[in-house]
């Protein structure tokens, strides 16, 4: 930094008597273009010199994070020129991993945001070894460890300049899996351990610890252990439940872990009298009293109170509310046990579909989703519909998961009283079926069973399934198609084609054919069927077809 300021005291005695900067000439850049580092500086060719100003510049040229060094010195011999020298940090040409042999080199590169050939970043890296450690510690190495090594690259790296040029290598020690060897649980005294421990993910280890993973230590699971034991204790009526830990102990030899959770139970309690606070009349008293699922002398289950709030939610929605919020608001009475609770509902404003955007479909069509739609944009806000229209495009068995986002349109031209709708689809890998089975029985010999089918044929929701069963006296070839909204309507239309021979008692059978077959939805997840078959069969004697 003195280098710098000394620089720079030259520079501005120069430039103070010459006023004018005359040329801005930027050295040392290789892979960084002159121009974009000038795009950066206050100074400007042409402008006034000013000191403060290159002090700032310096600053920005750090702030671009692809130098390790700037010197600013000025030249006589063209007037005020103004020169940046600037040393480029080096770049990461490779990422390799060493040490790693219980988990794969290419999952750990997964993990970790560090590409080749970018810039070294010593705070990316040391994220990158967290995140590392993380990931070792989700597979149950919880002794692992991991140390970066910053070296030269390997001899096959291209480079101008060799020492620009760096490889980056974690070194890892697995270690061994920690296992849990026990869980102990203090202060339960109205649901014993057992109970417990059955609805924690974390488990003890057992005699096929080692086949089916059971007893692993994950520290970022048995925290959520904690928080499991804590709601269900609130389902089996004690609302007060305070849980506390793990403390862990770990065994000398780093092999074994023990677990201890301790539990404050607090006062076992029942539902009392329940009430609804609207403050409207979108709904009467007796409506909201029907909807009441929860009953005065029922134990008290935070999971009831939870299904009773989407209830009003839903009722509401229905009618248009997209945004009701309804907050339970409890009073209990120490002396007989019970918990009275007031639903304070406050439905908001009403509010439209607005646009729908589909999302994640590579595949699938945009009309095979919105065709299962059953709630339209511009109409008023249904709820039911809404998740009915999820329902539908799930059951379609294209998609793993299907998340349906709602949000107020933002922009000069959003109308405040609509909710647009991005319907986030998580698609199959695959939608298709290849099957190949094998058999002998002493009347047909070996038989071989082929099909090909496809649910989402070019991804427009078409079925399309060839099959072949093969033997020495059968032969079976059948080519099947089906579409649920044949020409965009709501009829479905499908046909099959057959072609079977089978040789029997010294004749051979035929039979060829076709049938075809028309659906309609008669409930949102029924159709009714109507199908026409035609077939034509021959029999030939086999001493005919051998002459």
């Amino acid at each position: 930094m003195r280098k710098i300021l000394f620089l720079i005291i030259i520079a501005s005695t120069f430039c103070l008597y010459s006023q004018t900067i005359t040329k801005i000439t930027i050295r040392g850049n290789k892979k960084i273009t002159s121009d974009a580092v000038k795009a950066k500086l206050v100074e400007k060719e042409g402008a006034q010199f000013n000191e403060d100003f290159i002090r700032r510049d310096i600053d920005n040229i750090f702030s671009l994070g692809f130098f390790d060094n700037v010197d600013v010195y000025e030249n006589t011999d063209n007037g005020c020129e103004l020169i940046f020298e600037v040393k480029e940090k080096p770049i990461i040409s490779s990422i390799v991993f060493e040490g790693n042999s219980e988990i794969d080199s290419d999952d750990l590169k997964k993990q970790i945001d560090i590409k080749s050939y970018t810039v070294l970043n010593i705070s990316e890296i040391k994220k990158a070894k967290t995140k590392l450690l993380k990931y070792y510690e989700e597979k149950g190495f919880y002794l692992a460890s991991i140390k970066e090594d910053i070296r030269s690259a390997p001899k096959d790296v291209e480079a101008e300049t060799k020492e620009d040029y760096l490889e980056l290598a974690f070194k890892i020690s697995e270690n061994s899996k920690i296992k849990v060897d026990k869980i102990t649980i203090l202060g339960n005294k109205n649901l014993p351990d057992e109970e417990l421990r059955a609805i924690v993910e974390t488990k003890e280890k057992g005699t096929f610890s080692w086949f089916s993973g059971s007893g692993n230590y994950r520290e970022s699971i048995v925290d959520i252990d904690r928080e499991r034991i804590g709601y269900y204790y609130t389902t089996k009526g004690f609302p007060h439940i305070q849980v506390f830990g793990p403390i862990t102990q770990v065994t000398a030899d780093k092999k074994w872990i023990y677990l201890t959770y301790t539990v404050e139970e607090g006062d076992k309690y029942d539902f009392g009298e329940m009430n609804v606070k609207t403050g409207d009349v979108i709904f009467s008293d007796e409506e909201l009293k029907d909807a009441m699922k929860i009953q005065d002398g029922d134990l008290y289950n935070s999971t009831m109170v939870r299904e009773q709030i989407i209830t009003y939610q839903n009722m509401y929605g229905d009618k248009g509310y997209a945004f009701t919020n309804v907050v339970p608001v409890p009073t209990y009475h120490e002396d007989t046990k019970k918990v009275d609770i007031l639903f304070e509902v406050d439905k908001g404003r009403k509010v439209y579909f607005g646009k729908f955007k589909i999302i994640g479909n590579d595949k699938t069509r945009d009309k095979v989703i919105r065709r299962e739609l059953r709630v339209y944009e511009g109409e008023l806000y249904n709820n039911s519909r809404k998740e009915l229209s999820r329902e539908k495009i799930m059951a379609l068995g294209f998609f793993d998961d299907i998340t349906f986002n709602q949000y107020v349109p933002k922009g000069p031209d959003a109308k405040p009283d609509t909710v647009d709708i991005d319907i986030h689809v998580k698609e199959k890998a695959s939608t298709g079926q290849f099957m190949i089975s094998a058999g002998y029985s002493t009347y047909e010999g070996f038989i071989t069973m082929l099909q090909v089918q496809e649910n989402n044929f070019l991804g427009r929701g078409q079925s399309v399934t060839l099959r072949a069963n093969l033997s020495k006296v059968a032969k079976l070839y059948d080519l099947s198609f089906y579409d649920p909204y044949f020409l965009d309507s709501n009829w479905g239309w499908g046909f099959d084609i057959f072609r079977e021979s089978r040789d029997a008692n010294g004749f051979t059978t035929y039979r060829t054919g076709f049938d075809t077959r028309f659906s309609y939805p008669l409930t949102d997840f029924t159709r009714g069927y109507l199908t026409y078959k035609l077939e034509y069969d021959t029999t030939t004697r086999l001493s005919t077809l051998n002459g």
